[in-house]
């Protein structure tokens, strides 16, 4: 069984969680360290664990502790070191920022074993008559009296500081425990939820609020104006890109990978892609920082069970019968050579993330480690020895790989097994992949637009400092979870008995999903009702729509189509290219056919693409002859698709809208009606995915190899197809019409309002409306207001279409 699709990557930033990893400590001698303090700056001291005993910090916690204190991203402040030697082996970073606006100083102490605050720093922190904001914390068993032992304390105990200055000290206490660890409970505090939004603040009290929620002890007093103040700022990456330019981001992005936080490099490095993109320092970190985040994907998620233990017969099968695909359909020839190298390039970075190795190896030693990098390397060199490489010696050279693991590092064979298939998909290029049996069940529901399940778009909503709550973002209108009562806002906290606090979205969809007709039970909280309620719901025919109009009807709940009664004009968004797209835009048509229209503005912004012989079908609507798009492949004539005379609608004005996430099949839609002068492209240059992908069954359906098999061609003989790293590719509009991101995510918050039910739009704009009188910052964008300034050039021209065309007629008839 095979499927072609288009689909193009998404340009816009993902969501990931951010890793922490080393940042190193400048050594400084006690001179300097008050020289730095007293001259107009404030100062955090730490105490890092490295080498020390008997503590309940671990190195990962100290090193995420020094990252949000010291990143110039979050709180920008200046990392100091000092180590004062003697027996206690106390080591202590100093943090130096900039002094408040109101003149208050800050200090930040992390303490180990009862050691006191170094009497260099403390009594210099502070002039006399300064107001200070102290934080101290500590690991020490003797800080908080009558702790008895096994007890887990924590105390948050606000003080008044001499000279009417404030200040409050944070107290820990308590055994080694992964989670209550005082260490662990202060990164959790700081790192708060910024991950999802890093245009955040956190105050003194968010910090403190977060500890005592923690804590076996109450707050003794309230911190007053003190907990106010601004504790740890996170920037924007345009803000930060802004101030540093895009070398300094440059520079900024290659420190985090050399702290291995990979989410942080590729973030930066996305945001500085149009700057750098020739640049290879940028090209190097881009491919690192791309190779070590699809590994966190493959063992960080619900496919980890599968890739770790997978049997070294069954992946040596999936081997061979990618090698025979990969040889007899890719686009290019392909060298099994070069497949096989990049097997050995993923475990080189395997063995190079050092959280991984240490997960998946944590006894190898360092002698170990080297001597199988060592054997890869030279592994790589030899294997271009030979001219070619035979399937049988691939699988041989596989197995002698796990051998020398074996005897080496000890990884599991999966892990090895895994890494060569992956591998290959590397070698090839982006858009080619091996589909895991979890992830190709939901890849043939995305394409057929249809499951079984209850009919809600949910999301992982921030509720405090460190939680997220499951939550409905809306049910789906004619669904289960419609009928059954769920509201936008829902917070569901139990599914089937099973807690969702700390659930992962994907686990969370996964457990939702399921065959139609079998039952769900929901424990559901209403955001205005506080009291739990037990929902069962039987799940049903979910079916994805694809053709939107621009808004759903508050009486019928239908989309209505037409946007201008006046002018006649059509609005038709396709969100990608599914199995039935053609037939839904049949009946979008029929309907606007009926309501007189004269023009259709047909929106495919944000359309990452889908089935190719769904975006060739549509196509196909609109013209009556010529060529829609011509397919090549290094091992297969050219083949054109032609447009047909039949089922053809009227010849009526058009107008298309794209933008940079406009790609692949959208593509070939937009180009095509663009070379035939069908239409009027206006919007932003596309994103340039010009390939083809042909999906191959692995071992009857158990997983997939998803292989680029062509290339294809506009009607016009050009391909569109924008290679790694350039500039060049995607299709230009005909009238250019810029969108700012803040605009574009705005116009994407719109689109989901206009298809909410009347009630269910009213709910979510009445609950901003109550938050802004709250004097909550959340703004809910009114899809009225919002001026979607593409949208509205796209109106104008087409009014001028449609008035022009009609003088035409006036002028035949007479």
């Amino acid at each position: 069984r095979t499927q072609q699709t288009l689909r193009g990557s998404k340009r816009r930033r993902p969501a990931i969680m951010l890793t922490c990893a080393f940042l190193v400590l400048a050594a400084c001698s006690a001179a300097t360290l008050g020289d730095e303090v007293s001259s107009g700056r404030y100062a955090l001291v730490l105490t890092p664990s490295e080498g020390l005993e008997g503590t309940s910090a671990s190195p990962e916690d100290m090193r995420m502790i020094r990252y949000l204190l010291a990143d110039p991203m979050v709180g920008n402040f200046q990392l100091l070191g000092h180590e004062p030697g003697g027996s206690s082996g106390l080591a202590v970073g100093a943090l130096a920022g900039e002094r408040t606006e109101s003149g208050e100083w800050l200090e930040f102490f992390y303490l180990f074993d009862g050691a006191e605050i170094p009497p260099h720093a403390a009594p210099q922190v502070a002039a006399p008559g300064e107001g200070t904001l102290r934080i101290v914390v500590s690991d020490a068993t003797s800080v908080v009296d009558q702790v008895e032992e096994g007890d887990e304390v924590l105390a948050v105990l606000a003080v008044a500081e001499r000279d009417g200055g404030r200040a409050f000290e944070l107290r820990m206490s308590g055994p080694v425990s992964a989670e209550s660890a005082p260490a662990r409970l202060v990164t959790r505090a700081l790192r708060g939820a910024a991950d999802a939004n890093r245009d955040r603040k956190v105050t003194v009290s968010e910090f403190v609020e977060f500890l005592s929620r923690h804590s076996s002890l109450e707050s003794a007093d309230d911190l007053g104006e003190a907990g106010d103040r601004e504790f740890l700022r996170y920037v924007t990456l345009r803000e930060f890109v802004e101030k540093s330019g895009a070398s300094g981001a440059l520079a900024q992005a290659g420190l985090y990978g050399e702290q291995e936080r990979w989410v942080d490099a590729y973030l930066l490095l996305s945001e500085i892609s149009d700057e750098k993109l020739g640049d290879e320092e940028f090209r190097r970190l881009s491919e690192l920082a791309r190779h070590n985040l699809s590994m966190e994907i493959r063992y960080g998620g619900e496919n980890r069970e599968e890739n770790v233990n997978r049997d070294s017969d069954e992946a040596l099968g999936y081997i061979t019968r990618m090698l025979t695909l990969a040889n007899v359909n890719y686009v290019e020839p392909v060298d099994n050579r070069d497949l096989f190298v990049g097997g050995l390039e993923n475990l080189q970075t395997f063995l190079s993330n050092s959280i991984r190795r240490k997960e998946f190896a944590p006894e190898a030693i360092d002698e170990a480690v080297n001597a199988f990098m060592d054997f890869l390397a030279e592994t790589k060199e030899h294997v271009y020895e030979r001219e070619v490489l035979g399937d049988s010696d691939f699988r041989a050279r596989v197995r002698r790989v796990m051998m020398e693991n074996d005897a080496t590092v000890a990884l599991p064979d999966g892990v090895i097994a895994t890494e060569f298939i992956y591998g290959i998909t590397v070698a090839l290029d982006p858009n080619s992949d091996f589909i895991c049996a979890t992830d190709y069940r939901e890849f043939q529901d995305d394409t057929s637009g249809r499951f079984g399940g209850l009919g809600i778009e949910i999301t992982l909503e921030e509720i405090t400092l460190d939680e997220r709550a499951l939550t409905v973002i809306t049910p789906l209108n004619g669904t289960p979870a419609a009928e059954a009562g769920l509201l936008p806002g829902d917070r569901i906290l139990t599914i089937d008995g099973e807690s969702t606090e700390g659930m992962d979205l994907s686990d969370a969809v996964w457990l939702l999903r399921g065959p139609v007709g079998t039952k769900v039970t929901l424990m559901v909280v209403h955001r205005s009702d506080p009291k739990e309620f037990e929902v069962t719901i039987e799940r049903g025919v979910i079916r994805l729509e694809s053709v939107k109009g621009f808004e759903v009807d508050p009486g019928t709940g239908d989309w209505r189509y037409l946007i201008d009664d006046d002018s006649g004009i059509g609005y038709v968004r396709l969100t990608d290219f599914k199995e039935d797209t053609p037939q839904n835009l049949d009946e979008a048509i029929t309907v606007l056919e009926e309501e007189g229209m004269k023009g259709l503005i047909l929106d495919l912004r944000f359309n990452h693409g889908g089935l190719l012989t769904s975006g060739v079908k549509i196509a196909d609507r609109f013209l009556s002859e010529g060529t829609i798009v011509t397919v090549k492949g290094a091992h297969h004539r050219a083949v054109p698709f032609k447009a047909h005379y039949f089922r053809t609608y009227a010849n009526f004005p058009m107008v298309v809208l794209v933008n940079d996430e406009t790609a692949s099949a959208a593509e070939i839609l937009a180009g095509a009606l663009k070379d035939s002068a069908r239409a009027t492209l206006i919007g932003t240059r596309t994103f340039g995915k010009g390939t083809v992908q042909t999906v191959y069954e692995l071992e009857r359906g158990r997983a997939a190899f998803k292989l680029t098999t062509a290339k294809y061609y506009t009607p016009s003989g050009v391909s569109i197809h924008r290679e790694a790293y350039s500039l060049d590719g995607g299709l230009e509009p005909d009238v250019a019409v810029e969108m700012s991101d803040e605009d574009a995510s705005k116009l994407r918050e719109a689109w989901h309002l206009r298809g909410l039910q009347q009630d269910a739009r009213e709910r979510l704009l009445e609950r901003a409306r109550k938050l802004a009188e709250e004097g909550s910052e959340f703004v809910l964008t009114d899809p009225g207001a919002f001026d979607d300034v593409q949208l509205e050039r796209a109106r104008y021209l087409l009014r001028a279409k449609i008035a022009a065309l009609g003088e035409m007629i006036d002028v035949a008839a007479h």
